[in-house]
């Protein structure tokens, strides 16, 4: 009885680990290093979006200036001239 006990831990044990990994509490090391390889390309890939996203915010406020440059006008002059063509409204989109 002595000589088994050794094998009922250790069969113990090798149940509890394989329903740990069953369960997805235990993962390999292969998918941690492929999801760690995704978040640096995710990262990677935001950083781009976000300079993209800067660069179209300046492009539009060079347009802005360079129109108001055209009408010869000031921010208050375009700002008139909006609340004439949206009557009624704080904003042309009417919000």
């Amino acid at each position: 009885m002595t000589g088994l006990v050794p094998y009922l831990v250790n069969g113990g044990m090798a149940a509890v680990i394989a329903a740990a990994f069953m369960a997805g509490l235990i993962y390999p090391r292969s998918i941690i290093e492929d999801k760690n390889q995704q978040i640096r390309e995710l990262s990677s890939a935001l950083a781009l979006e976000r300079q993209r996203s800067d660069a179209a915010v300046a492009a539009a406020a060079v347009t802005r200036d360079i129109l108001l440059a055209l009408r010869g006008g000031s921010n208050a002059n375009m700002a008139e001239t909006e609340r004439q063509a949206y009557p009624g409204s704080s904003s042309p989109g009417g919000t």
